[in-house]
């Protein structure tokens, strides 16, 4: 099948939404008529739909030819288990690639809504928690005081695990926590659990923490999974820092998909009529970001938002002037 295929072309799709949302019984002339398209193709156009087993039928001969919907148009589904589905939406950000052809508008719109009904087990937000985990988990020889945040993060793990009350020592109050999940926005891991003492949702970043031990009190979560997750949703939607990126492609071998804890939202790579690769992604701008782009280094060209384009410039110059 060529680049130029049928499958980029605006009238197969056109057409085949028109016949397959039909819902009652339509002359032959009509429809060619409507879709402003000969009878003749027409006529292809139906057969493809018999070659794909559409259950339409056709009455009369010539003109007078009528098409018949089906009374219960089919429909496809298709079970996933968690494994399948959580590798089925790894491969989202590379469908970008498709984005602007034909076929894969409707296809998009159907995955956003797949997306949300499954929200509860979407894969990125929870990965970029996980690899930012595993990270502070890894010796270095530069930071003896990562020890700490380590030792915190581990038992905060089992605590979230076992459903253990803790004690939590900031820099200037204690608090008494039953904590829910740690995630991964605003360039750091934060910790998302119950003050016990006001019932109430409150977020901490790991890096505030002191110390924190377990508290042998009992305590029923007044919060369910949902009302959590708005509540994270809610705090990352406050950022006024988030942009939406948008980089020029010159070399996609070059092009690395390694974030190093770089929280990305609706990532997309697609090409432009001029046939350049464009990606895009929603992110909070920060040092690892700089530091992303630096490696890259001629490999993409930033496009939008101008602003950041002068904040890199800047930290650019800065670190040239370290090294100098």
């Amino acid at each position: 099948m060529s680049n130029s295929s049928i499958l980029d072309q605006e009238k197969f799709w056109k057409v085949l939404s028109f016949l397959t949302d039909l819902n009652e019984e339509k002359q032959f002339s009509k429809i060619a008529d409507e879709l402003s398209i000969s009878n003749w193709e027409l006529n292809s156009f139906v057969n493809f739909l018999a070659e794909v087993e559409y259950p339409f039928t056709v009455e009369g001969k010539g003109e007078s030819r009528i098409f018949h919907p089906p009374k219960r148009k089919p429909e496809y589904k298709t079970d996933f288990s968690l494994l399948e589905w959580l590798q089925f939406q790894a491969h989202f950000p590379k469908m970008g690639e498709c984005e602007g052809r034909v076929f894969h508008d409707g296809f998009k719109q159907k995955l956003k809504e797949i997306e949300n009904k499954f929200s509860h087990s979407d894969l990125f937000s929870p990965a970029a928690t996980l690899e930012s985990i595993l990270n502070k988990h890894k010796p270095t020889l530069l930071d003896e005081n990562d020890k700490n945040t380590k030792a915190i993060l581990l038992f905060l793990e089992v605590a979230i695990l076992e459903n253990c009350v803790v004690d939590v020592e900031l820099e200037k109050k204690s608090l008494q926590m039953f904590p829910h999940k740690l995630v991964f926005f605003d360039g750091g891991l934060n910790l998302v659990g119950e003050e016990i003492s006001d019932k109430c949702l409150m977020n901490l970043d790991i890096n505030q923490i002191h110390s924190a031990n377990e508290n042998e009190e009992g305590y029923k979560p007044q919060y369910t999974k949902i009302e959590i997750d708005g509540f994270i949703e809610s705090l990352q939607n406050m950022s006024e820092d988030r942009i939406r990126l948008v980089l020029k492609i010159s070399a996609q071998d070059n092009f690395s998909l390694n974030f190093n804890n770089i929280y990305i939202d609706n990532p997309c790579l697609f090409t432009n009529p001029t046939g350049d690769f464009i990606w895009a992604g929603t992110l909070e701008p920060s040092e690892a970001v700089f530091e992303w782009l630096c490696e890259l280094g001629p490999a993409v060209e930033i496009l939008d938002p101008s602003n950041f384009k002068i904040q890199f410039i800047k930290y650019c110059e800065q670190k040239l002037k370290k090294l100098a």
